[in-house]
């Protein structure tokens, strides 16, 4: 069964689009088929990052129209990993569609209706945008899980985090009654440093269980591997974060399902 995976944080410049990226290396490393969909409409996994861009058809279009999501899918140039790339058009969605029924389930109504494409994948992973909007919603009611990156020494991120969960609550208790939190990820973790340990501490005291054991040690690598379009587990597979992201895609396969109740109980107020 194809398992489909938000990544989701109000805040830019978290690390969302980057963790995103790198889980899809390390599943790709163990033999798992991967299907990134990015749901930005600045583009920032598809055509900043992996330098994949549309083709004939665009993703904005497909979501409101009968287009095959199958048509969309583009070669990343990475072994296992595919992508359906976003185009700016995406910006206009948010805008135009607030009286359209179900507007919140586009995303979840075309998946479901193409099984096939599904079927060729054992992850999709989704990269929302940087807003707790239309997209957002989308991504999180077509989800099975989600995982909320964050930069633990930015205070803006961490007062963002509470905003953010509120909504994966609203959504599980509204609308998506399987969605479960994978687990909150602190990167760009500089723990060489007070501030770095102080701020990872603080994060495992306010929400506990909810932050994964591993954390992304911040390393000049990770942008390398970027400006390479490259995975970090891919570009230089013995560095640090590489390592610690082969831990997390351990931790999302070996994660045993949580019940949707736990996305409310879970949850520190």
């Amino acid at each position: 069964m194809t398992r489909i995976i938000a990544f989701v944080q109000r805040k830019g410049g978290c690390g969302k689009t980057t963790s995103c990226l790198n889980l899809s290396g390390a599943l790709a490393e163990e033999g798992r088929r991967v299907l990134l969909l990015d749901l930005d409409p600045q583009c920032s996994l598809s055509a900043s990052v992996l330098n994949v861009r549309p083709g004939e058809h665009l993703l904005s279009s497909a979501l409101i129209q009968a287009t095959s999501l199958a048509d969309l899918v583009r070669p990343s140039g990475l072994a296992n990993i595919n992508v359906i790339p976003a185009d700016p058009d995406l910006a206009r969605i948010e805008l135009n569609m607030g009286l359209v029924a179900g507007r919140e389930r586009l995303l979840r109504d075309r998946l479901r209706a193409e099984r096939a494409l599904l079927e060729g994948y054992d992850y999709v992973l989704l990269d929302a945008p940087p807003l707790l909007g239309f997209l957002t919603t989308n991504c999180l009611i077509a989800a099975n899980s989600c995982i909320l990156p964050l930069n633990p020494q930015d205070r803006s991120s961490r007062d963002a985090l509470a905003e953010t969960i509120a909504s994966v609550r609203q959504v599980a208790d509204e609308s998506n009654y399987n969605l479960v939190i994978d687990g909150i990820l602190l990167g760009q973790v500089k723990a060489h440093t007070s501030l770095g340990r102080k701020a990872s501490a603080y994060m495992r005291r306010a929400w506990g269980s909810m932050v994964f054991e591993t954390v992304i040690p911040d390393s000049i690598v990770v942008q390398e591997a970027l400006n390479a379009h490259q995975p970090v587990t891919l570009f230089s597979k013995r560095s640090a974060p590489a390592i610690a992201y082969r831990k997390l895609c351990a931790a999302v396969l070996g994660r045993e399902p949580r019940s949707s109740e736990n996305v409310s109980t879970d949850v520190a107020s």
